[in-house]
């Protein structure tokens, strides 16, 4: 079981306050480069906002977890289990995870596509529409190999790492001890979802979100989630180049 972690709220109320104010930046700083350089290439927009959002979410939580830690004297093998012995098992288990899991997330993905879309019907309404995530369109037109390569290098690696010590590593524990385990649970799966800004996602992710705690909880080593996160993001990441090669591919004939 997971041990209790020494997080001040303070602290991790900061954490946050400064991870979203570096997020805003980012999403600024994008609009703003686009209307300045609106006269370039489309693939060149594309990387340097992926580049500029990346770093302002998955770089920046880093940055601020690293000073977080050094903030309570805690070392990043003492903090989030990977001084434990149990490595090998808690990969195992993160593999055993995704094998069991990528179907349902795909069924659940699937699901919530087709009711925002009765919504969006039902109501007439173009803000409920299924769209897809700004990374999945990234990559559905064909890119030159660096952008693609940093595209995976960011789903596949940064993000999984960064995301996992923010929600399962700090905040989970943070709601947790403070006598809500259950609503800790939820609230840090639901604000998990609620950050990859997509409607369709919400449903998939959340229930990623959960099976994700539930390695965390189990094996008291964050390589667990991160390993199962990781190998999430790179079935989808190399099933969506399969797709986008293959429509290439057949526009071609």
């Amino acid at each position: 079981m997971l041990t209790e972690k020494p997080w001040q709220p303070y602290a991790v109320v900061r954490l946050v306050l400064e991870l979203f104010i570096s997020i805003c930046i980012g999403i600024l700083l994008v609009a703003s480069l686009n209307q300045l350089f609106s006269h370039v290439s489309t693939e060149f927009q594309k990387l340097y906002s992926m580049i500029i959002l990346v770093g302002s979410f998955q770089g920046a939580a880093l940055v601020l977890v690293a000073r977080f830690l050094i903030q309570h004297d805690l070392s990043w093998t003492d903090a989030f289990g990977f001084g434990s012995r149990n490595w090998l098992t808690s990969i195992g288990l993160g593999v055993l995870a995704i094998v069991l899991t990528l179907r349902i997330t795909q069924w659940l993905g699937n699901l919530s596509r087709v009711g925002w879309q009765w919504l969006a019907d039902q109501f007439h309404s173009k803000m409920i529409e299924p769209q897809l995530q700004e990374v999945v369109k990234h990559l559905q037109a064909p890119l030159p190999w660096p952008h693609t390569v940093f595209f995976g290098i960011a789903t596949i690696v940064l993000a999984p790492v960064a995301e996992e010590l923010l929600f399962r590593g700090i905040l989970y524990p943070t709601i947790k001890q403070h006598g809500h385990p259950r609503l800790a649970w939820f609230v840090t799966s639901v604000i998990f979802a609620l950050t990859h800004f997509n409607l369709m996602a919400l449903l998939p992710l959340t229930f990623l979100a959960v099976i994700l705690t539930l390695l965390y909880e189990f094996t008291g080593n964050l390589i667990a989630p991160i390993t199962t996160h990781s190998l999430f993001n790179a079935a989808n990441f190399f099933l969506l180049l399969q797709q986008t090669r293959a429509s290439g591919l057949s526009g071609h004939e």
